[in-house]
């Protein structure tokens, strides 16, 4: 597939999502610049941030949070401002690393799992590199969420940004507010409108992709969230 090609996919992804994966369901090897991207920008956020950031409002905000679960003594809170001002420097190599890692990690996983459900639809003949590039598409919200982390952090008038602008278009941010020590917090941080997005882009593509119907479309597109997320609630409300 030319590169022209592919840029037009991505933003038939968005615009005309139909279009687009009836599109991709017949081209090869043209997740490449999907996955540039979510790269480029998922490690661009991480890089900007840290390197804005002032160091000692880092270390203060963290170690508040540690205070506020009321899990951790005055040493252990002390143990632990020590050794986050020793690590910040070096707080962007690790974020940016763990994009590399985690991103293709995850699609791997998630490409496992679309390709066995697509076995279920016998006209469906993807194979796990075409699942690969599928679940790339479905992702591509993402860079959305990382160019509004980049703005933010930009236009900051003061080095005092806290780690919420790496989550500011979270479910907890947007809607319930919880602060840091409450139970569901942390679920609903990692919930927010451009994951969800993808899960649209997810169903979408099924629908393109296999001969499914649009229950069962559906159903597998919200089904590892499902998991994921009710697993996450119940240990949460515990």
């Amino acid at each position: 597939m030319k590169s022209e090609n592919a840029i037009s996919a991505i933003g038939d992804t968005f615009l005309a999502p139909t279009k687009a994966f009836n599109g991709l369901k017949e081209a090869k090897g043209w997740s490449w610049l999907a996955i540039i991207l979510i790269f480029i920008f998922g490690v661009s956020a991480q890089v900007i941030y840290f390197n804005s950031v002032d160091q000692a409002f880092f270390v203060e905000q963290q170690v508040a949070q540690m205070e506020q679960s009321g899990d951790y003594n005055p040493a252990q809170l002390e143990q632990a401002e020590a050794m986050t001002a020793q690590q910040f420097p070096m707080m962007w190599i690790f974020s940016a690393i763990g994009v590399l890692i985690g991103v293709p990690t995850i699609f791997c996983i998630f490409a496992l799992y679309y390709y066995l459900i697509g076995k279920q639809d016998m006209d469906c003949h993807m194979s796990y590199g075409d699942w690969f590039g599928f679940t790339a598409f479905t992702s591509l919200p993402t860079i959305f969420a990382a160019m509004g982390t980049i703005a933010l952090v930009l236009t900051a008038s003061t080095g005092d940004i806290p780690m919420s602008v790496l989550t500011f278009a979270s479910l907890n941010q947007l809607v319930f507010g919880f602060e840091a020590n409450h139970a569901f917090a942390g679920l609903l941080e990692s919930i927010n409108i451009f994951s969800i997005w993808s899960l649209v882009l997810t169903y979408v593509g099924l629908k393109s992709w296999t001969n499914f119907s649009n229950n069962k479309a559906l159903l597998f597109a919200l089904l590892p969230s499902l998991l994921i997320y009710g697993i996450w609630a119940i240990i949460a409300a515990l």
